[in-house]
């Protein structure tokens, strides 16, 4: 316990330990209902609406040892129509339909996905109910939410507004008061009676801090058991996660490939974010977010130094990128309107610390017109050659992205 309140310390951060496991089946919604959220205004008539995004993305990964007139050029085009119908009494059918092409010199491939649809619906406004393939979020991390073990598809940190995939599930939200809820996920994406899973999670509310405790259930599996928090210290938002389970549900892999489970430890995986607004001519025109990560089942050498080991645990379904290592941080910094009042500046930073590998990115979002953005961006991949981020062979990647949205 000690190293790792140390641990978090020394990277900035403070407190926490985190827990292991096979998180992409726990917790995660982009559209959870909060705690504090009072019962909506009931639709008087029924209405659709329609919008979508059109969305362009280029990128030179320039490698380290080359000629760089031999780096390849990525594109993906991209196509997104969102479906939001309106019934009466709360009620809501929702749709997300993706239609992507990835290029890559001469090869050119077409992708159908249906990211989200589900319904909700409601009893008496007492028990609210969501039921169909929908994307989650529990946790109050920004960038790694340990205590959820739900989603499948994980936050990219080079593309962090993209659509992630949903879950196939129903999730069922008792509010409690004002301050209160109880929530129930039942994950049957792709299992049998034997192989469902459930998550459950209460929220309540202490002063100023909200906070939840949770817990992920499966036949045959460790289960794991949360906790996280979001409060306001010293003017500064301070989140926080842990989830823990006696073993593991994931292997690690030995340089030879061969799977090690952990049967008779405590595993566990923590994050802590540290927020903050400042004025700069303008208020709140700059946010910075540190996060710091703990995976106390990482691996403590670098399995990137060997293609054959990542390989495996890609096969198996047991890599999770940026989740590899021990100890990460990662570092969001965001100014508005800058240089100019219609342009946003980012520099974000993700280290692995473990292998000490990094990736640094410098991004300018220009808005000349509400629904149009042009992204020009430049990122870098420096550290140990075996790293996490840099055993690909990749100095820099420019990158251009052009979107429309409807």
């Amino acid at each position: 316990m000690i190293p790792i309140l140390l641990g978090f310390l020394v990277l900035g951060c403070s407190i926490p330990i985190a827990a292991q496991v096979d998180e992409a089946a726990l917790f995660q919604s982009d559209s959870i209902v909060p705690v504090l959220d009072a019962p909506s205004v009931s639709q008087p008539t029924e209405s659709t609406t329609i919008t979508g995004r059109i969305w362009s993305y280029t990128f030179i990964p320039i490698p380290r040892r080359g000629d760089i007139g031999d780096s390849p050029i990525y594109n993906s085009n991209q196509v997104n129509l969102l479906m939001d119908t309106r019934l009466k009494n709360d009620a809501k059918a929702f749709v997300n339909f993706e239609v992507s092409q990835f290029n890559s010199g001469t090869t050119s491939s077409l992708n159908v996905t249906l990211r989200e649809a589900f319904i909700d619906f409601n009893f008496d406004r007492m028990v609210y109910i969501r039921s169909g393939k929908q994307v989650l979020k529990w946790g109050r991390s920004f960038f790694w939410n340990p205590t959820d073990l739900i989603s499948m598809d994980r936050q990219s940190f080079l593309r962090m507004d993209r659509y992630r995939d949903g879950v196939l599930g129903s999730r069922l939200t008792w509010p409690i008061g004002m301050d209160q809820s109880v929530t129930a996920f039942i994950n049957y994406q792709g299992a049998t009676l034997n192989t469902m899973s459930i998550a459950l999670k209460y929220e309540f509310l202490v002063g100023n801090t909200e906070i939840g405790l949770s817990t992920w259930q499966r036949s045959q599996s460790v289960g794991v058991y949360g906790i996280d928090a979001s409060t306001r210290i010293m003017g500064i938002d301070t989140k926080f996660e842990s989830a823990w389970s006696y073993g593991s549900n994931t292997p690690k892999y030995s340089p030879s490939l061969t799977p090690i489970w952990i049967t008779n430890d405590w595993v566990n995986r923590s994050s802590v974010t540290l927020s903050q607004a400042f004025n700069w001519e303008l208020a709140n025109r700059i946010t910075i977010s540190q996060e710091a990560f703990y995976n106390s089942h990482g691996y403590t050498d670098s399995p990137f130094a060997t293609l054959t080991r990542i390989a495996a645990m890609q096969a198996a379904g047991h890599y999770t990128p940026n989740m590899m290592g021990q100890w990460y941080t990662a570092t969001f910094v965001t100014i508005h309107t800058f240089p100019w009042s219609n342009t946003t500046l980012s520099i974000n930073s993700i280290s692995n610390l473990t292998d000490w590998s990094h990736t640094t990115g410098v991004s300018a979002l220009y808005t000349p017109l509400d629904n149009l953005n042009l992204s020009l961006g430049l990122y870098a991949y420096w550290g140990a050659s075996d790293g996490e981020y840099t055993a690909n062979g990749t100095l820099i990647s420019p990158e251009i992205s052009l979107s429309v949205e409807f």
